[in-house]
C-alpha cells in the first residue's frame, strides 16, 4: 500500500471515506494486478452517496444501550453499527450512551435514562443484570421512551409487561428464575430434550 494512502486513511473524517481514499491511491488496481484479475471499471457512486449521507447526518440522537457487558463494547458491535446506520438513513448522528444494567434499577433509573432519546436492550445470557434490564424496560414504558428489545431484551420487556401491567406477581423468564410462578418466557415442550444447541456461541447458563 502506498505510504500516503495509509496516512490519508488515518486522517479520514469518517471510516466510510477510507475505501474511496484507497481507491484514489490505486490500491484496488494494484490488488487486482497482483491477483491477476485484470483491469476493470469501478463504479463507486453508491458508496459515495453513503459517505454523503454519513457526513450530512448531524441531528443528534442519544441512544442508551442497557447491557451487562458495557465494559467490553465490542460485545455489542453489531448493535452499535446497526444504530449508526439507522441514524445515517434518517439524517441523525447517533451518540451511544453505555448504561450498565445494574445502574438502571430503582431510583438510579431517573438519573441514567431521563436524558436519552431512546434505549436498546440487547441480548445476553444469565440472571446477572436481568432486574436492571427489566427496570429499564419499565421506565421506558412508563415514560413513553422508545425502547427496542433484542432477544433477551424482548424477554425483559415481556417480563415487565406481565408483572406491571397484567399484575402477574413474580413473573419471570425461566432462565432467570426456574421457580417463577409465571414463566412468561420458557422453552417450548418440543425443546426440552434438546441438548445440541449448535452454533459457536457460548450459552453460559
Amino acid at each position: 500500500m502506498p505510504v500516503n494512502a495509509v496516512v490519508n486513511a488515518a486522517d479520514a473524517s469518517n471510516l466510510y471515506e477510507i475505501p474511496l481514499i484507497l481507491h484514489e491511491e490505486g490500491l484496488d488496481v494494484e490488488v487486482c494486478r497482483i491477483l491477476g484479475l485484470g483491469a476493470r471499471d469501478v463504479d463507486l457512486r453508491e458508496w459515495e452517496a453513503l459517505v454523503e449521507r454519513v457526513e450530512a447526518a448531524t441531528r443528534p440522537v442519544r441512544i442508551g444501550v442497557i447491557g451487562k457487558y458495557v465494559s467490553l463494547p465490542d460485545a455489542y458491535l453489531s448493535v452499535v453499527e446497526a444504530l449508526k446506520h439507522g441514524g445515517f438513513h434518517h439524517g441523525a448522528c447517533v451518540d451511544i450512551d453505555w448504561v450498565q444494567a445494574e445502574e438502571a434499577e430503582g431510583l438510579l433509573a431517573d438519573g441514567r435514562l431521563a436524558h436519552l432519546d431512546g434505549i436498546v436492550i440487547p441480548g445476553g445470557f444469565g440472571e446477572r443484570g436481568s432486574e436492571g434490564k427489566i427496570a429499564a424496560a419499565t421506565w421506558a414504558r412508563e415514560h413513553r421512551l422508545p425502547c427496542l428489545g433484542l432477544c433477551l431484551g424482548m424477554h425483559v420487556m415481556t417480563v415487565d409487561f406481565a408483572r406491571n401491567v397484567l399484575g402477574l406477581t413474580g413473573a419471570n423468564s425461566r432462565e432467570f428464575d426456574p421457580q417463577t410462578p409465571h414463566p412468561v418466557i420458557d422453552l417450548m415442550d418440543s425443546q426440552r430434550e434438546v441438548t445440541e444447541k449448535g452454533g459457536t456461541m457460548r450459552l453460559g447458563a
